[in-house]
């Protein structure tokens, strides 16, 4: 179900869009959603591991793209509102459709997502970098406008990789003015058993030997070339300076 509510008025009135009715539709609940820039079409990602496209207007759905592993927990349209990319948990893929031909995967993007909990990516600006976080703590950020690797499942291979987190970056954020990155960690930790000289304390579980980190971080993105990736697509263009991200 999607409710949607005007803002300019106050109250508690809303418009009530069922996202399925007598079993036709997207099943599952209804993790997030997202509006295309360009076009009267907004996109609903759904535990059910779909994603659902649907009229601005009357709420009609369009289509449903099947494909994830895991549950979709985020979505993100282009900027000319012409490609979706969606990743969720437990879920190794972050996809790109082509939605000039729904239910097209034009390429993946490989990171390790082995948590339960949501697992966020991000696009700058300009549509060109996708940026995303993994369960080891490792930031990858692809070229969009880069080739990817020829197959029957093509995948788009990281231009830079960097470590900012000792536990899982779950959430990633690009500021949309200043050169700044934001990183997120964190996951839910179990205890494990005891050892013996807990167990005679009436210790079963402990967290003792769990390491944990809940940080928020802020990076400084600079300029910089990557000669290695240009050598090996020769004939490409070189990243936009400032829009790919470095340590400093």
């Amino acid at each position: 179900m999607v409710r949607v509510f005007e803002t300019s008025r106050p109250g508690r009135e809303c418009e009530k869009r069922p996202t399925l009715a007598k079993k036709q539709g997207q099943t599952g609940i209804i993790s997030c959603i997202a509006f295309s820039p360009e076009h009267d079409v907004y996109a609903c990602a759904s535990y059910s591991k779909t994603v659902g496209l649907y009229s601005q207007d009357k709420g009609t759905v369009l289509t449903i793209l099947q494909g994830h592993q895991g549950g979709v927990t985020h979505v993100i349209f282009s900027p000319d509102g012409n490609l979706l990319y969606t990743g969720g948990r437990k879920d190794p893929e972050i996809l790109c459709w082509d939605l000039r031909q729904p239910g097209k995967v034009l390429f993946s993007m490989l990171r390790s997502a082995t948590t339960n909990q949501r697992m966020y990516f991000d696009l700058d600006v300009y549509g060109r970098y996708v940026i995303s976080g993994n369960t080891e703590g490792t930031v990858s950020v692809w070229d969009v406008t880069l080739p990817p690797a020829a197959g029957p499942d093509p995948v788009l291979d990281p231009i830079l990789q960097f470590q900012t987190q000792q536990d899982c970056v779950n959430g990633i954020s690009l500021h949309p003015h200043m050169t700044l990155l934001a990183t997120t960690s964190g996951q839910r930790k179990f205890p494990e058993p005891a050892e013996s000289e807990d167990e005679g304390n009436g210790i079963l579980m402990t967290h003792r030997n769990v390491r944990a980190e809940n940080s928020v971080k802020l990076w400084l993105c600079s300029p910089r070339h990557f000669p290695a990736t240009q050598a090996d697509n020769p004939g490409s263009d070189p990243p936009i300076e400032g829009a790919v991200v470095e340590l400093d």
